[in-house]
């Protein structure tokens, strides 16, 4: 992963981190997309990018039935708002 991200500028690194989450979240690598949404979340400095990546949380939970983490997860995106 660090070689690819060393091809693309920094300030992107968040954004492409959470499309690799999504792709993983496609292919219903659950633990992988949220290993990888978890990551960018740490990086961005957006409110409402990381509203956005709190809500793919929520969304890759959901696909795992761990509905009791989506509605923490969903509270806390709408808390940053």
């Amino acid at each position: 992963m660090k070689n690819l991200l060393s091809k693309i500028h920094q300030k992107n690194h968040p954004q492409c981190l959470n499309n690799v989450g999504c792709i993983y979240d496609y292919l219903k690598q659950y633990d992988l997309a949220l290993e990888f949404y978890s990551i960018s979340l740490t990086l961005m400095k957006s409110d409402l990018d990381r509203t956005m990546y709190i809500n793919n949380i929520g969304i890759t939970l959901a696909n795992q039935e761990q509905y009791q983490d989506v509605l923490q997860s969903l509270q806390q995106s709408l808390s940053i708002r």
